[in-house]
């Protein structure tokens, strides 16, 4: 049995702070020099004391107490190393949470020091599953100001719910799984993976990882001490355990346990008394998943072991391919529901293909053998022809079809072309292929559309990471950078689009990264991005025409969105405040995310009107002042147009607003 080691005084008790649900109706109570308060959903009969006569008094009824420029609203969370609360910021006007270092601890320089490195730790990492940090004081009083969290911690949901539905633990996996690659990016370890700070944004349940209050840098020795554990036993990995040196792949062991608590409704590794976790941990592995769920798949089962390793090198090696395998299961459980089944290992099918030889082997020498014993004496002409038949092309996917169909619409042309059904190219962009098939145009009667011609799709919009790759292979500028009035954006207060010099794709007036789609796109921008790709790959990219889009987005349905008969902000990004990463929702039955919200989509012709025959291949016009866009913005609210499949609309070549992006295709020759 492995020896723990032994704990030092100078371990600071693990925190568990994280900011509960909101409630809309603040108390009115009056301050006092101590507050009684009990964690939201909390069992334990007695209450928790907490002196809050560092607060300086407020005016205002129902407020706890001001910190400088803060009305403090109520108390959120507690434990060893902070105090959360809700409060609002008087100078933005917007509420915040604030953590504040309690003045008999600011006095510890371990627990300033940590504190502030809390602070340092999280404001590095700029990614939508990462808390935000807004400001760090160190005056008269230690405190951070950190982006409010309107909802639960996974802890709290798991408590409420049980054990979680497999698409709810891939979703929220995936989204977890990205936020530690961003910190990972950062060079930074968590060391705290665990329920409790994983928080749920309520209304989109959207992924924010907190507390990086014992995070550490890869390469930061002076803040490491061999032989003393910090983080929770329950969902630490046996290196860390062990007191032993970590590195990223310590944060992958714990999210190997937060998916099995998300399964299970259970730690992995029991909750008694944390010695007896930290030996179980160490040396014992948990109950597999299937014993405990048995409706679960094998394949997610193998997942979480592999997550479990002990050593770190069995492990995954990174969180963005944790994120991204995720990915490819999410999208698939999403399509095929019950009946997906992911491909097996090239070790496994090494076997397989072993045990098929030598069963053809055996095969061959029993024919073989029959043939010696009785020869054949027909001629040769009363055997047909070992040449069989050409292989028949597949009947076209016409709607309407569910999403298993569509599947198998996308393999069996898959197989006729001799293609993938999804493939990646050189730039990162994900393709999807989209079979031959037609649709009936809502709204315009019963005009039947028919594509005639199998082509891939992007799987999302195209991103800011992708779009860079062109911008730095040709020095290319959009139109709104060249622009000296910039480019739009929309005002939800004023309810108007601004024009602004600052407003472009790199900055399109909200938050972004790498992986959200490009913004501020003019028609004329995706088609310059569409030229250059097609000469970069070797193969012809450009735009869907307004007949390819419908089709794609509809993926067999007939109602006017993929997915049911009416909006739904947690299937598609309509928050009016800025674009998501792409694929944050989830996918049509063939595979595309986003089509709904996010970002307007250019097409690559003018809007037309569909006659009374049957059309095959429509086009609009492809010339002229305007383009098609479908599928709606981040701006377009739950009612704005286009947003629906059928929904259309149309702008100006050289409309540079930040509510633009665009999806490509990719034609099969």
């Amino acid at each position: 049995m492995a020896n723990l080691p032994a704990q030092t005084p100078d371990h600071p008790a693990n925190a568990s702070e994280q900011l509960v649900a909101f409630h809309e109706n603040l108390p009115t109570r009056p301050i006092h020099a101590s507050l009684t308060w009990k964690k939201h959903g909390s069992t334990d009969s007695a209450p928790v004391s907490t002196d809050l006569s560092f607060l300086a008094p407020s005016e205002q009824p129902g407020s706890l107490g001001t910190i400088d420029h803060y009305e403090i609203l109520e108390i959120r969370g507690q434990g060893g190393f902070g105090i959360v609360f809700k409060a609002l910021d008087k100078k933005l006007q917007r509420i915040v949470a604030l953590k504040i270092l309690p003045p008999y601890r600011a006095t510890s320089p371990l627990a300033r020091k940590r504190f502030l490195r809390e602070a340092q730790a999280g404001a590095a990492v700029h990614n939508d599953h990462v808390v935000a940090i807004f400001a760090v004081e160190d005056g008269s009083l230690t405190y951070l100001v950190m982006e409010y969290i309107d909802g639960p911690s996974l802890e709290e949901k798991i408590e409420a719910t049980g054990p979680f539905p497999l698409e709810e633990i891939l979703r929220i996996g995936r989204q977890t799984a990205c936020g530690l690659a961003a910190a990972h990016q950062q060079g930074l370890i968590h060391r705290d993976i665990k329920p409790g700070n994983i928080l749920l944004e309520s209304g989109v349940e959207r992924v924010k990882i907190t507390d990086f209050g014992l995070a550490r840098a890869v390469d930061d020795a002076s803040l490491s001490q061999a032989g003393v554990i910090q983080g929770t036993p329950a969902y630490m990995a046996p290196e860390q355990a062990a007191g032993e040196q970590v590195d990223h792949r310590a944060d992958l062991f714990s999210l190997g346990s937060v998916l099995y608590t998300l399964a299970t409704g259970q730690a992995p590794f029991g909750t008694t008394s944390s010695l007896a976790v930290l030996q179980h941990v160490l040396n014992d592995s948990a109950t597999p998943i299937r014993r405990l769920r048995p409706e679960l798949p094998p394949w997610f089962e193998d997942l979480v072991a592999r997550l479990h390793a002990k050593k770190p090198g069995g492990r995954y090696q990174s969180a963005q391919e944790v994120a991204d395998l995720l990915a490819q299961h999410l999208s698939a459980v999403q399509t095929q529901g019950s009946a997906y089944r992911p491909r097996s290992s090239p070790r496994r099918r090494l076997r397989h293909w072993l045990a098929a030889a030598l069963a053809v082997a055996l095969v061959i020498g029993v024919v073989a053998g029959w043939r010696i014993a009785f020869p054949d004496t027909s001629s040769s002409q009363d055997r047909p022809s070992p040449q069989g038949p050409a292989a028949s092309e597949p009947p076209a996917a016409l709607a309407p079809f569910d999403a298993p169909q569509a599947l198998l619409h996308q393999e069996a042309w898959a197989q006729y072309l001799k293609t993938p059904v999804e493939q990646n190219n050189s730039i990162g962009l994900t393709l999807r292929l989209v079979p031959p098939g037609g649709f009936s145009v809502l709204g315009e009667g019963s005009h039947f559309v028919r594509i005639s011609k199998p082509f891939y799709a992007g799987a999302h919009e195209v991103t800011v990471a992708q779009f860079r790759k062109f911008v730095d292979a040709t020095g290319y500028k959009t139109h709104a950078e060249c622009d000296p009035k910039g480019g739009k954006v929309w005002n939800p207060k004023a309810r108007r689009l601004d024009q602004r010099p600052d407003i472009h794709w790199r900055s399109p007036g909200f938050p972004q990264t790498e992986q959200h789609p490009v913004a501020c796109m003019t028609w004329k921008d995706a088609v310059a991005f569409c030229r250059w790709l097609t000469r970069h790959e070797g193969m012809p990219y450009r735009l869907p025409t307004e007949a390819e889009w419908e089709y794609a987005c509809r993926a067999g349905t007939t109602t006017p969105f993929h997915y049911g008969p009416a909006a739904d902000p947690q299937r598609m990004n309509v928050n009016l405040r800025g674009t998501t990463p792409v694929s944050s929702f989830p996918a049509n039955a063939f595979g595309l995310c986003d089509m709904h919200g996010n970002l307007y989509e250019w097409c690559l012709d003018a809007k037309r009107s569909y006659g009374p025959e049957p059309a095959i291949d429509p086009r609009g016009p492809e010339d002229g002042p305007e383009r098609a866009i479908r599928g709606g913005a981040y701006s377009s609210g739950l009612s704005g147009p286009p947003l629906a499949s059928g929904g259309r609309s149309s702008s100006a070549v050289d409309h540079a607003y930040a509510g633009n992006g665009f999806r490509v295709v990719m034609e099969i020759k």
